[in-house]
């Protein structure tokens, strides 16, 4: 049996295309990975200043407040 070149160009297309598949796959799992990492920090970020922002959201309406009542006057 012998290869023909169109076999071979098929098998090196073949080749490349699965590396690249794979290669695709790999950064896909990298980018996840440092997704789920940030996000994980971010959680952890709100947790740990979840009292302050609380204090800060109940000020706001006050703060719209007197925002527009400079505005106005």
């Amino acid at each position: 049996m012998f290869l023909t070149y169109q076999d071979i160009m098929v098998l090196i297309v073949s080749f490349i295309v699965t590396s690249l598949g794979i290669a695709v796959l790999i950064l896909l799992i990298v980018a996840l990975v440092k997704l789920i990492n940030t996000v994980s920090k971010v959680n952890k970020l709100l947790d740990d200043n979840a009292e302050d922002i609380g204090k800060t959201v109940k000020k706001l309406p006050e703060l719209a407040e007197n925002i527009d009542k400079t505005l106005i006057s």
